[in-house]
């Protein structure tokens, strides 16, 4: 049950994480100031706004719900945490763009 907890408590971060990290490429992308790198992603962003956030926002939730139901909690708690570095790099990546 403590796992769990551990568990969510970096689910949530990685939500928070993503919805910044949306908003942030729209913004960069938007303004001419960036490029998406993921061809799936960029391509929604062309094609509409509203998809490019609800693919976004669901496909990681997906995983991370896939993660949280995981038999494997000490597996997925480790997964969750390369996933929380991997989008604080991105935020930090992210902070170095001139908005």
């Amino acid at each position: 049950m403590v796992q769990r907890a551990k568990n969510l408590t970096l689910i949530l971060y990685i939500v928070i994480a993503n919805l910044v990290d949306a908003i942030l490429t729209y913004t960069a992308v938007s303004d001419g100031k960036a490029s998406e790198l993921n061809p799936l992603m960029a391509f929604l962003l062309e094609a509409n706004a509203a998809y490019f956030f609800l693919v976004k926002l669901l496909l990681v939730t997906l995983g991370l719900a896939l993660l949280f139901l995981s038999k494997n909690q000490k597996l997925a708690y480790y997964a969750l945490w390369v996933c929380a570095i991997v989008y604080t790099a991105i935020l930090i990546i992210h902070a170095n763009i001139p908005y």
